[in-house]
């Protein structure tokens, strides 16, 4: 009920300014989510039932569904095991796809890195799919940039592209 929510979330505030904070909060996530994602009822709000395109993915394996990090942006803080999770899928559909499709292996492998960028099998996947697809530009500057990442963990990779995919 709308007075339930206007308890839990803002306990501590004036009711009109209580008021104005749920609108607000309401329209953020019918904007985020869709208009129909939140119904108005006689006392209150109901949600509606809401599919995730990472729960599609988990059902499907459509890497297709993957269009940046996972909470890209959010300013979250979900559950690491939600991630590793869904990564962890991904991973393993995207190393499916080396050899039939190099390419979109790599685009996932770059949302991999993304997420887990000190990662040397996401980084080592990602090389495998641009040598597959003979961009060596690409794959050059990657290995670098994951070079100086990993130096300034503390971590050394091989000076050579070529040494680390022979690990």
């Amino acid at each position: 009920s709308r007075l339930e929510l206007l308890d839990t979330l803002y306990t501590d505030e004036a009711e009109l300014t209580a008021l104005r904070n749920l609108k607000s909060l309401l329209h953020s996530l019918r904007s985020t989510l869709g208009e129909k994602s939140i119904l108005t009822t006689d006392t209150g709000y109901c949600l509606r039932a809401i599919k995730s395109d990472a729960e599609e993915f988990l059902g499907t394996g459509d890497t297709s569904l993957w269009r940046g990090s996972y909470l890209e942006g959010r300013g979250t803080n979900v559950q690491d095991a939600v991630s590793e999770s869904l990564y962890l899928a991904l991973f393993e559909k995207a190393k499916e796809l080396l050899e039939t499709n190099p390419q979109e292996t790599a685009r996932v492998a770059k949302f991999l890195l993304l997420g887990d960028p000190y990662n040397a099998a996401y980084l080592t996947l990602n090389m495998q799919a641009l040598r597959a697809r003979d961009n060596y530009k690409t794959l050059k500057r990657i290995y670098r940039d994951a070079r100086e990442r990993f130096a300034e963990v503390g971590e050394s990779l091989p000076e050579n592209w070529l040494n680390f995919l022979e690990h």
